[in-house]
C-alpha cells in the first residue's frame, strides 16, 4: 500500500481544487474524493490528520480607501479541518504545524493593488499587483511557509493604503495547507 506524504497530499488538493472550481466549487466533492484516496491509499491517517483550504472572491471591491481594509475571500473551495471561516476571511490554525499560504489578486486596468499575509495583526509577507501604467489587468501572487501554533490566526489584508480597487468575480484566491 502508498502512504500519502505531505507532497502526494498537496498533489490532490490542488488537482481537487482545480476539479471544484470546474465543478461550481463543489467542496464536498473535494472532499469525498480526498477521502476515497485516503481508504485505498490504505493510510492509517484520516482526514482529521490534514488542513488545506481554498476560498476565492466572488465580488469586486471598489473605491476602497481604508487602511488595512481585510480581503473576505468568501467562497470556500476546500476547507479541510474548517479552520478557513468564509465570513470574516481568517484561516484560524487547528493544530501546531508548518503551514503554506499562497494568494493571488487581481486588479483593474490603470490601477495598483498590494495586500500582505497577517499573521495574529503582524504582516509576513507582501503581494503587489501593478497595472497602474497600463490598460489590462495585472495579477500578483506570493507565497510563504511559516511556522504556526494552534489558534494562530492568518489573513489577508490590503497593504496600508495602496489599492482601491480589486477584481473579484473568482480570479484572486486565498489557499493553506499544513506541510508537516
Amino acid at each position: 500500500m502508498v502512504s500519502i506524504t505531505p507532497t502526494i497530499f498537496l498533489t490532490i488538493v490542488i488537482i481537487t481544487t482545480c476539479y471544484a472550481h470546474i465543478d461550481g466549487g463543489k467542496a464536498k466533492t473535494v472532499e469525498n474524493i480526498l477521502k476515497l484516496l485516503v481508504r485505498l491509499s490504505g493510510n492509517k491517517h484520516e482526514l482529521k490528520d490534514h488542513v488545506a483550504f481554498s476560498a476565492s472572491l466572488s465580488h469586486d471591491v471598489k473605491n476602497n480607501k481604508v487602511e488595512h481594509f481585510k480581503i473576505i475571500f468568501d467562497k470556500i473551495i476546500t476547507n479541510i479541518g474548517n479552520g478557513y471561516n468564509s465570513k470574516t476571511g481568517i484561516f484560524t490554525v487547528p493544530c501546531d504545524g508548518l503551514y503554506v499560504f499562497h494568494w493571488t489578486i487581481l486588479t483593474f486596468p490603470g490601477t495598483v493593488f498590494n495586500t500582505e499575509l497577517v499573521v495574529n495583526g503582524v504582516s509576513k509577507r507582501g503581494n503587489v499587483a501593478d497595472a497602474g501604467g497600463g490598460k489590462s489587468w495585472n495579477s500578483g501572487s506570493s507565497m510563504v511557509t511559516l511556522p504556526l501554533h494552534k489558534n494562530d490566526q492568518v489573513w489577508i489584508r490590503k497593504w496600508r493604503t495602496a489599492g482601491k480597487s480589486l477584481h473579484g468575480n473568482y480570479w484572486p484566491g486565498f489557499s493553506g495547507f499544513r506541510l508537516a
